[in-house]
Order: C-alpha cells, then sequence, then structure tokens
C-alpha cells in the first residue's frame, strides 16, 4: 500500500475494467519493475470461479444435460476480461503458484492480488519483511462486468474425519463446537486464527481481532504474520463484511472436468490462437463430446 500512496492511487478510484487498466499502467509507468497484479498465460483456476460466481444462474450446464458456455454471458466476459488485462500488460507475466510467484512478491514486482481470503495465510509467510505496506479491501464492481464484489473460487470447505483418528469422537466435538457454538468459535480463534463463522461471536471477535494477544507458547515469527498483525487491526471487519458479498458458482457433479476444458481454451484466448468466440464454441463442444451430460456420473 505505500507504493499505491507514492503512485496517487486509491482502490476506491477503480470502478471499472478500464480504471483498472489505467491505474495499472500509471502505477507500472511510475514503477517499472513493479505491477498492480500478476497474470501469465495460464491464469490460476480459481480467478475465473471469482469473475463468473458473481452473474447470475453461472453454470456449465442446465440440469437437463445441456451446455450453455456460448450462451451464459459469465463465460465470454470472463475471457474478455482476463485477455484485456493481459494485452494491457498491467500485470506481471507470472502464473499464480509457479517457481516465480513468490520471488515476485518478494522483489515487490507483484504489489496487488485479486484473490479469495485464504491469501492473509501465505502473503505474511512470503513476505514477513514487508508487514504494514499490505492492505485490503472488496474487490471493485469492475463494471460492465456483473459487480465483482460477489463471487467466491469454490463452493465451500469440507472436513473429514478420518477412519484411523485415534480419537473421532473428540474429533466431531471439536468441530462442532468450532463451527456451530459462540464459545467454541472464539476459542478456537484465539488458539490458531480461524475466524468464526456464527454470527454470535461477531462482536467478540472483532474486540479481539483489535487488541490481539499472542498465544502462549507462540513464537515472535509466527505471531508477527498473523493476518490482525501483518495487514492491521481492522483486517478482519473487511473479511467478515466480504461474507454479505458471498456467491457460488452453480457447480455440476463435473466441474472439475470442465474447468480444465475452459482453462485450455482461456489459454488459447490469451496466446492468441483462437478468438474469444472460438474458444468458447471449442470448450463445448469439448465438454460434450469428452463428458457428455454432466449430472450423469
Amino acid at each position: 500500500m505505500d507504493l499505491f500512496d507514492q503512485a496517487g492511487i486509491k482502490v476506491s478510484d477503480i470502478k471499472t475494467v478500464s480504471d483498472l487498466i489505467t491505474v495499472g499502467k500509471a502505477f507500472h509507468a511510475k514503477f517499472p519493475n513493479s505491477y498492480i497484479w500478476n497474470m501469465g498465460p495460464t491464469p490460476a483456476g480459481y480467478n475465473g470461479w471469482e469473475i463468473m460466481g458473481a452473474y447470475p444462474d453461472p453454470r456449465f450446464a442446465t440440469e437437463d444435460g445441456k451446455y450453455v458456455v456460448t450462451t451464459n454471458q459469465c463465460f465470454a466476459d470472463n475471457f474478455k476480461f482476463h485477455k484485456d488485462i493481459f494485452d494491457a500488460k498491467i500485470a506481471l507475466p507470472i502464473d499464480d503458484w509457479s517457481t516465480d510467484w513468490q520471488k515476485g512478491f518478494t522483489d515487490s514486482a507483484i504489489c496487488g492480488s485479486f484473490i479469495a481470503t485464504w491469501m492473509k495465510f501465505f502473503l505474511p509467510k512470503f513476505v514477513p519483511e514487508q508487514k504494514g505496506k499490505w492492505k485490503v479491501d472488496l474487490w471493485p464492481v469492475l463494471q460492465p462486468l456483473a459487480d465483482q464484489r460477489y463471487g467466491s473460487d469454490a463452493g465451500g470447505s469440507v472436513y473429514v474425519i478420518f477412519k484411523k483418528c485415534p480419537n473421532p469422537t473428540l474429533a466431531v466435538d471439536y468441530n462442532n463446537k468450532m463451527w456451530l457454538t459462540k464459545a467454541g468459535a472464539l476459542a478456537v480463534y484465539k488458539a490458531v486464527g480461524n475466524t468464526p463463522a456464527v454470527k454470535s461471536a461477531r462482536d467478540d471477535f472483532l474486540s479481539m481481532a483489535k487488541n490481539p494477544q499472542r498465544p502462549e507458547g507462540m513464537s515472535d515469527d509466527v505471531w508477527a504474520v498473523q493476518p490482525a498483525n501483518f495487514f492491521g487491526p481492522d483486517y478482519f471487519e473487511l473479511e467478515l463484511k466480504s461474507y454479505d458479498y458471498l456467491k457460488v458458482f452453480n457447480f455440476d457433479p463435473s466441474a472439475t472436468k470442465e474447468k480444465p476444458i475452459l482453462d485450455q481454451w482461456l489459454n488459447k484466448v490469451l496466446t492468441g490462437a483462437a478468438s474469444i468466440s472460438e474458444a468458447l464454441a471449442n470448450a463445448q463442444k469439448d465438454m460434450e463430446s469428452q463428458i457428455g451430460n454432466p449430472y450423469k456420473v
């Protein structure tokens, strides 16, 4: 955020995709070795979920098994957004989780990210020396896309208790209390930092987060990278606010097969091997021939 301030950039000024491109170019002109984002020719799969999840009824196919990739606006807009950003060269051309990704943050080559809340666990560990220099905000609206404050990069977490767990009854009780009770949610937050999911814990949780107390036995290094310390004491209030905008892509039973096909054709769009309309038409043909009815698995 210190570099954004030096460049005279306010996240609140980014309201459209055009704004983002204008700001991105101005930022890169001010800091030639830095970018406001990173995106290579094979963007992380979750980027698409985040973009498309904001749309009304985003899905690959109707419930009778007919694919709608060529007709559902979320797909064309997703491809166009990535193509516009890629062509504008405002993003460092490397992909998430590549060998260069963490280094990009360390070198201040990557100075921003459109990503989900799970990044709070990774960025502080990538660049602990940059504590206090990063801030978070809701995604911009990014018109003419569907309101990009909404959406998500997944459908939710699944917790599993293994058969060989030494104390499965206690594990079930722990999970029930952590996710379903105020006392349990607050206790787990104080112990390991998990954000409470129950609304009844909100006020007590935010009070704790703004005045964090280091758990007994936690090292200085681990304490320094806790989100409230790294991003600032107001971090969790913004995270809780983001939950009000949660929308989920309508995944069907074959989504894990469909998304790689879509990503393959997005890569062709970004590299100039196919137009957006050609890519969507071919992606739909591939899904129809390789998967068939996605609800019959």
